[in-house]
């Protein structure tokens, strides 16, 4: 088949270029891998290195695939060829830090990074779910970059870093959840991050997987934020229509719609572009309006019919929205009607 093939022709290519100084030993390896070793006195890591450059140089060339090599330690028996297989697969699990098509030798692998747990906790996440929870796509985009960013800053290796993309995706999910949105309106009833995570090769696909996921939750937030405000004003001026002529406060409304005050508050003055006793207000003096073109209502009972017990703040109120007081208003329709007539 085409692995098959694929892999003769670098077999091929690297036989060529040890021939040189070294008698390869090839072998098959588990999918995509093979398994170098290399026999004699006088086996210098640097000049293996530079072999391996050529390989890397002529398979891109000629094969056009990428191709990534990790370099064990010298043995000194065939006892330890398990021990130096083993640490060539360490070196090359930091190819999750320089990408691809690359060489990487255990001897470069910082001795405190050698040992390091493969469950690693970060905290870095914790701005990520404060922006997600505030629903602001601003600072939800500068703390998911801050996040992602601790991948790369850290020597870790590839299947710890795709566990705490996994971890961060499913956390991000449960805040979403809790919200109250569904997250899988975006994938379709089916959200399986560790079956995508599981087949990246770098840090660069699993931050880029998870910045798109990620982005894309945040998204379908900002579509239900939007329509749950527009919601929830649609109620309140239900509410203000159905009972300005009683008193009516921002707790009361509040309370009928199951929400804080101050939630109420700024999403309707996001929507609306005004607060809410404004609107209340405004409203009333349309109402007023209407109610004074009726001269056998007298504008102390127009005042009250609209919600108003204090007749000089309906006044106050009536003349900053109208420039008129309400009886310089009443004034004003009896002399056009006066003119009409005539």
């Amino acid at each position: 088949n085409e692995r098959e093939t694929m892999k003769a022709a670098i077999m091929n290519i690297i036989d060529d270029v040890f021939s040189g100084m070294w008698k390869p030993v090839i072998c098959y390896g588990k999918g995509w891998n093979l398994l170098i070793l290399l026999s004699g006195n006088e086996i210098q890591e640097s000049t293996v290195e530079t072999f391996c450059r050529q390989i890397l140089k002529f398979v891109n060339k000629f094969m056009s695939i990428s191709l990534t090599i990790g370099i064990g330690s010298k043995c000194s028996s065939v006892d330890e060829l398990g021990r130096s297989y083993n640490e060539a697969r360490l070196a090359i699990k930091n190819k999750s830090i320089a990408g691809k098509n690359n060489i990487f030798k255990y001897s470069d692998i910082k001795t405190e990074n050698k040992n390091v747990s493969p469950m690693i906790s970060y905290g870095y996440e914790k701005d990520l779910i404060a922006a997600i929870k505030k629903l602001d796509i601003d600072e939800i985009k500068a703390a998911l970059e801050r996040t992602l960013s601790k991948f790369d800053d850290n020597l870790l290796y590839l299947e710890m870093i795709k566990v705490e993309c996994v971890k961060l995706l499913i956390s991000v999910a449960g805040i979403i959840e809790d919200i109250g949105i569904n997250v899988n309106n975006v994938y379709n009833g089916y959200f399986n991050p560790v079956e995508e995570i599981a087949g990246f090769d770098s840090v660069e696909e699993c931050t880029s997987y998870v910045r798109n996921e990620i982005l894309k939750m945040a998204d379908l937030v900002l579509k239900e934020k939007k329509e749950n405000y527009k919601a929830i004003v649609k109620k309140t001026i239900e509410y203000i229509k159905e009972n300005y002529t009683k008193e009516i406060s921002l707790e009361q409304v509040a309370k009928e719609l199951f929400i804080t005050p101050s939630y109420l508050s700024r999403v309707f003055k996001q929507e609306t572009g005004m607060n809410f006793i404004t609107w209340i207000n405004k409203y009333r003096v349309e109402k007023a309006k209407e109610l004074l073109k009726d001269m056998s209502l007298k504008v102390y009972h127009v005042a009250e019919m609209v919600g108003y017990n204090d007749y000089r703040y309906f006044n106050i109120n009536f003349k900053k929205y109208t420039g008129f007081t309400a009886k310089e208003y009443r004034d004003m329709l009896l002399i056009n009607d006066k003119n009409s007539i005539s």
